[in-house]
């Protein structure tokens, strides 16, 4: 099954990166529909994408119970953050693209530093599946 599971736009709106049950994600040309780049090496259904502020990079997460970090530039794989006891379905950077957010099956949210892949803290508590989160402006 290769159904599209999320999209997310670049900053400029000129790319947009789709996520699929077929492991993969890709990143699109709006304007023409071309497909510049898949991304692979997930093991697991890919189940959202976000971009970076500055579009340099995107983060992936997948049912594999990983998110992936990639250069927008040519989809080199620049880190993979695991530590989740349960899939991954949600991811957002913050808005200083100096840390990402990701949400879990398994009842977490933990807040990943990008430059050295380590996870800075894991806000426990739910009561469910972590399906979506935002950062929020202070």
């Amino acid at each position: 099954d290769s159904s599209v599971r999320s999209g997310a736009f670049d900053p400029t709106g000129n790319l947009v990166a789709t996520t699929s049950d077929d492991c993969t994600a890709k990143v699109w040309r709006v304007g023409s529909g071309e497909c510049l780049l898949q991304l692979t090496g997930h093991a697991g259904s890919v189940r959202a994408v976000a971009f970076a502020p500055d579009g340099n990079s995107l983060v992936t997460a997948s049912l594999d119970g990983t998110a992936k970090v990639w250069r927008s530039a040519d989809g080199v794989l620049m880190t993979t953050l695991a530590g989740h006891q349960g899939y991954v379905c949600s991811v957002e950077y913050s808005p200083d693209g100096c840390a990402v957010v990701t949400g879990s099956w398994d009842e977490t949210a933990k807040v990943w530093h990008i430059a050295s892949g380590r996870c800075t803290v894991t806000l426990e508590g739910h009561q469910g599946a972590v399906t979506s989160i935002a950062f929020l402006p202070e």
